[in-house]
């Protein structure tokens, strides 16, 4: 198609294909961002071993992260803040448990 002059990306059937995969992205996103929504509401759960869904779960898919950061900033800034905070609270019940048995 580039000898008779026609550029591949402004022919119909490339604006069909666009469609088709601009909305195949926003699913993926909306899929990968309830998938790690769930998986950091895991950390919250009471005696979670959050090692075990950090490992098996969050680090399993870090390529899931680098599409969301590349497809929608704006969800991967929310994934990143319900992180950091879920962990802020995690890891500041378990210290504090700690320090507590510590002082009896």
């Amino acid at each position: 198609t580039a000898l008779i002059g026609i550029i591949p990306s402004k022919t119909k059937a490339a604006n069909e294909m666009y469609n088709h995969i601009y909305k195949l992205r926003l699913r993926a996103v909306t899929r990968t961002r309830d998938y790690f929504l769930s998986k950091i509401s895991d950390l919250r759960r009471p005696k979670t071993n959050v090692r075990i869904i950090q490992v098996n779960a969050l680090l399993k898919y870090d390529y899931l992260i680098d599409f969301l950061a590349e497809a929608s900033p704006d969800i991967y800034t929310e994934i990143r803040d319900v992180y950091v905070e879920s962990m802020s609270k995690t890891l500041h019940a378990l210290f504090r448990t700690y320090h507590h048995q510590l002082s009896r």
